[in-house]
């Protein structure tokens, strides 16, 4: 039982992940798939983000403008 331990905290050192993978790539480049992956993602996150941004202070700045002629 201990080394299906020490191997499964090796595969999370070096893969990010602790269950085994059906992939035949080396471990390596799986951890490295996974991190393009993650960056990606956070990319398309930040854009939306920064988007929803960008209209909820135009709809801040109409909205302030209106009480100020009022």
């Amino acid at each position: 039982m201990e080394d299906l331990m020490t191997t499964a905290e090796q595969r999370f050192i070096s893969t990010g992940r602790r269950e085994a993978s059906d992939s035949q790539l080396p471990l390596i480049v799986q951890k490295r798939q996974l991190e393009q992956s993650a960056e990606a993602i956070s990319a398309k996150a930040a854009e939306a983000f920064k988007k929803t941004l960008v209209e909820e202070l135009a709809r801040a700045k109409g909205h302030k403008r209106k009480m100020v002629q009022r």
